[in-house]
């Protein structure tokens, strides 16, 4: 203990003034990196995706629904041109619904492309926020146990572990005496 000294209350205050600078720039960027703008594009690609999908979904379901009743009129159709213009219709409605699909394949292809993109984008904005969070820990712990109140606390936790491993291991010393003692 006595080689430390006595403390300045002036600059353990100034340190501890560094100290919380530090914390404070470090906890910025935490939230930086939660509020990322790239985080509201990624969400709004992700919805984009969603609705396509969805329709997708009723565009084929409605064309499907319109092939079906044309092959129920053409089971009740008794006139073979008639028969024939509805085949014609159901085959080229059949083949709607294989452009349609591959139309809306090809464009979920690219929003899956874009939001793939997106996502990357985010990846490496969030390593470099962590590159400086990581920069500014070190900085900080570095600091910290060269500060005098650093160093304090340190010389404490050091005393402390100290004394809880000696009471430990003497506390169970006197519990293993009593224990072998009652045993005799």
């Amino acid at each position: 203990l006595s080689t430390y000294g006595k403390m300045d209350k002036k600059v353990v205050k100034d340190e501890r003034s560094r100290v919380d600078k530090m914390k404070k720039f470090i906890t910025k960027l935490k939230a930086a990196k939660k509020s990322l703008p790239i985080n509201k594009r990624i969400e709004n690609a992700k919805k984009n995706l969603k609705k396509k999908k969805g329709q997708k979904a009723t565009q084929l379901k409605k064309m499907r629904e319109r092939v079906s009743s044309k092959v129920g009129m053409r089971k009740k159709a008794t006139k073979p041109e008639r028969k024939a213009s509805l085949l014609d219709e159901i085959t080229t409605l059949k083949g709607d619904i294989e452009t349609k699909r591959e139309m809306f394949d090809d464009q979920i292809e690219e929003l899956v492309k874009k939001l793939n993109i997106i996502e990357q984008e985010k990846a490496e904005k969030a390593k470099d926020i962590d590159d400086k969070i990581l920069a500014k820990s070190n900085e900080l712990e570095q600091y910290s146990s060269t500060t005098q109140w650093g160093m304090h606390k340190e010389l404490w936790q050091e005393i402390n572990q100290y004394l809880d491993s000696f009471l430990d291991q003497n506390l169970n010393l006197n519990l293993s005496d009593d224990k072998d003692s009652e045993n005799m």
